[in-house]
C-alpha cells in the first residue's frame, strides 16, 4: 500500500502538491528577503546572522508556529507577517489535504483491484481470517503458484504480497461480504477466526451460500467440535488435540520426534495423493507397493476409499478404480 501511495503522491506532485511546494519556496524567499530589508538593524554590509534570523522567522511564520522570539517592529514587517501567515495556512492545508487524499486513494485503489481480481478468478480457495496458521498456508500455496482470496476484518497488512492473491477487508460472517469475496465460486474454504463462535457463523454462511464448497475449520476449543459436526463441516481440525497427541507420542518415544516433525513440517517428506491409478486397479496392496516405489520413489502407506482413510491396510486388499492412493515421498508428486 505504501508503494502505491508514493506512486499517487508522485502523480499529484506534478499538479496540486507541486504547486503548493513551489509557492511555499517562493514565499519563503520573499519573506526572508523582505524581513532582511524591512527590519532593523539596517546595514549596507551583508550580515549572515540577520539573514539566518530572517529565514528562521519566515519559516516559523508560514508554518503558523510563531514562537514569538523574533517579531517584526516596523509597519512593513508586520504587513509582511500577516501576508505570510495568511498564505501559510492555505499552503499547509493544501499540502496536508493532498497527502491525505493520496492515502485514501491508495486504499481505494487496492480495494478495487482486489475485487476485480476476485471476479476474474475461478475455483477459488477462500481463507477466512489471517493469522500465523493461515499466513503459513498462503505462503506455501504461493510457492505452488496458487492464489487465494483472504477475507479478514483487519486492514490490508503492509507486507501483503499480491502474488499471494486478493485481500478483501470485511466481516467473514456476513453473507454479502462473503459473496464479494467470491464464495459462490469457491471450491474450498478455510475458516480460522479469533474465536469458535465467529468461525461457526462464518461456516454457516458459507454452507448456506455455496453448499458444494468444501469447508475446513480451525477449532480452538475441543468442546466446540460437536457444534461444527452438526453443520456438516467437511474437515474439522482442532489444534489443541493435534498438539496434545503430538506431545504424548514424542514424550513416550522421543526418538521418533524427528520423523513426526518431518511429516508435520512443510519441508522434507510429505504425503501426496495419487489419483491416476488405472495401472493398479484390480491389484492388491502388496502388488502396488513396488510399482509406486519405482515410479515416484515413494512409499505407499494407504488409500482413501469414499469417506474412509485406510492407513496400512492388509496386503490382500484390492485397489478399486475410485480409490486415491496415499504416498509418502520427498519430491512432489504431480
Amino acid at each position: 500500500m505504501f508503494k502505491r501511495f508514493l506512486q499517487i503522491l508522485r502523480k499529484k506532485s506534478m499538479t496540486v502538491l507541486g504547486m503548493a511546494i513551489t509557492l511555499t519556496i517562493l514565499f519563503i524567499f520573499i519573506g526572508t528577503v523582505g524581513f532582511y530589508i524591512l527590519e532593523p538593524p539596517y546595514s549596507l554590509v551583508f550580515v549572515p546572522s540577520k539573514l539566518l534570523d530572517s529565514f528562521y522567522w519566515t519559516v516559523i511564520t508560514i508554518t503558523t508556529i510563531g514562537f514569538g522570539d523574533i517579531t517584526p517592529s516596523t509597519m512593513g514587517g508586520k504587513i509582511l507577517a500577516m501576508i505570510l501567515a495568511f498564505f501559510g495556512v492555505a499552503l499547509v492545508s493544501l499540502a496536508m489535504a493532498t497527502i491525505i487524499d493520496s492515502i485514501i486513494e491508495s486504499k481505494l485503489f487496492k480495494k478495487r483491484k482486489y475485487l476485480k481480481m476476485v471476479k476474474k478468478m475461478n475455483d477459488i480457495i477462500l481463507i477466512c481470517g489471517l493469522n500465523e496458521i493461515t499466513r503459513t498456508l498462503i505462503v506455501q500455496l504461493s510457492k505452488e503458484h496458487i492464489k487465494v482470496v483472504v477475507l479478514n476484518e483487519d486492514p490490508i497488512p503492509d507486507d501483503w504480497d499480491d502474488s499471494w492473491g486478493a485481500y478483501i477487508q470485511g466481516n467473514p460472517t456476513d453473507g454479502d461480504t462473503l459473496i464479494a469475496a467470491g464464495v459462490k465460486k469457491a471450491s474450498r474454504a478455510v475458516v480460522s477466526l479469533k474465536d469458535d463462535g465467529a468461525t461457526l457463523l462464518s461456516v454457516l454462511s458459507i454452507e448456506n451460500i455455496n453448499p458444494e464448497c468444501i469447508s475446513i475449520v480451525d477449532v480452538k476449543n475441543k468442546k466446540n467440535i460437536q457444534h461444527f459436526k452438526r453443520v456438516n463441516c467437511d474437515l474439522i481440525i482442532c489444534r489443541d488435540e493435534l498438539i496434545g497427541n503430538f506431545l504424548s507420542v514424542t514424550l513416550q518415544a522421543p526418538s521418533i520426534y524427528p520423523a513426526y516433525h518431518d511429516l508435520l513440517s512443510l519441508e522434507g517428506t510429505e504425503i501426496y495423493n495419487v489419483e491416476e491409478i488405472e495401472d493398479h486397479v484390480g491389484k492388491t496392496f502388496r502388488e502396488t507397493i513396488t510399482p509406486i516405489k519405482e515410479k515416484y520413489d515413494g512409499l505407499l502407506i494407504g488409500m482413501i476409499r469414499g469417506e474412509n482413510v485406510l492407513l496400512n491396510p492388509k496386503f490382500d486388499l484390492t485397489i478399486q478404480k475410485d480409490d486415491i492412493l496415499l504416498v509418502l515421498a520427498e519430491d512432489k508428486i504431480s
